[in-house]
């Protein structure tokens, strides 16, 4: 476990601006998860369906472990069980990423308020809120120059649902 957390620091002190390999990316959310379902004690499951020809595609650092975070600290914090499936594919040589979770959800009046900043060329929260996604969404709109997309939903079914979608390096000239 020792081992887990200090590749996840070391990991975290990235710019976040930098490009890795996808591969990397996933590295660094499995050695957080290795950390968080020991402290689950086997009651989170999380389910990585990937493209594997996408694993040496260039994506932001730090995207993928903050999503995976807050759905266990805000989605499943009272839950006895919880499952985070996240599915990363190729759509029209762009990456989609979808984070979901069988959590809370989100309020309504939080999520619309979140759905609206989202809307916007630059977030402006005046709160502490929403830190980790203000700062994944700020980062796609710097790198991918306005071309990538970030979407939040919370589904009447419950849970939490992120779609991320970023450009090819030839469609953006990252």
């Amino acid at each position: 476990m020792v081992n887990a957390l200090a590749k996840n620091l070391r990991y975290s002190l990235k710019p976040t601006t930098q490009l890795v390999p996808l591969r990397r990316e996933i590295d660094n959310m499995n050695d957080y998860l290795y950390v968080q379902k020991v402290l689950w004690d086997d009651r989170l499951t999380v389910d990585l369906n990937m493209d594997e020809s996408l694993a040496d595609r260039q994506v932001p650092a730090f995207i993928l472990q903050p999503l995976v975070e807050n759905s266990i600290k805000h989605g499943l914090d009272n839950s006895q069980s919880g499952h985070i499936p996240i599915d990363i594919c190729s759509r029209n040589n762009a990456i989609s990423i979808t984070v979901q979770d069988n959590g809370r959800g989100i309020p309504s009046a939080s999520l619309k308020m979140l759905q609206e900043w989202l809307s916007e060329d630059t977030i402006q929260i005046k709160t502490d809120e929403y830190i980790g996604i203000r700062n994944i969404y700020n980062r796609i709109l710097l790198i991918y120059k306005g071309k990538g997309s970030f979407t939040i939903d919370s589904p009447p079914e419950g849970g939490t649902l992120i779609q991320i979608i970023l450009p090819s390096e030839e469609d953006n000239d990252v």
